[in-house]
């Protein structure tokens, strides 16, 4: 069986502009899951608020993508794809509001992944970078 994480933000979660959060079957990561069939495992791990690699002290949970990324890749190793949704939140006037620091972000998200040391010499798993939606 093959296994996509999906790291993202509260769009990965499945937030609810209605407010709440959209049913199981309704959030992204499920859909995929459902079009790939059951040789595939896709892991949902959204967090309302995460950026790539930058604190909010806002925020009463750690929201630094970065800092819990190495976590994420050995509880669900191994890997065999990682989709990475992550950026929007990067561009809060109080995170950072720049995006050259979220294309940083980004990077160091790629680097963490193919840097990391995986459990029982397992391969780095294969990255696809989703970029946010246009916000406006």
């Amino acid at each position: 069986m093959k296994t996509v994480l999906c790291y993202g933000d509260s769009l990965t979660w499945g937030y609810n502009a209605e407010g709440g959060r959209h049913a199981l079957e309704d959030r992204w990561p499920s859909v995929l899951q459902a079009g790939l069939g059951r040789d595939v495992q896709a892991i949902a791990d959204g967090l309302n608020g995460r950026t790539t690699a930058f604190d909010d002290h806002l925020a009463g949970a750690d929201r630094n993508g970065a800092r819990l990324l190495p976590t994420v890749l050995t509880t669900h190793a191994p890997i065999d794809l990682i989709v990475i949704m992550l950026g929007a939140n990067d561009m809060k006037p109080w995170i950072h509001g720049n995006p050259v620091a979220a294309k940083q972000g980004i990077q160091r998200l790629i680097d963490i992944v193919r840097g990391h040391d995986y459990p029982f010499d397992w391969p780095a798993p294969r990255i696809l970078v989703v970029s946010p939606p246009v916000v406006s």
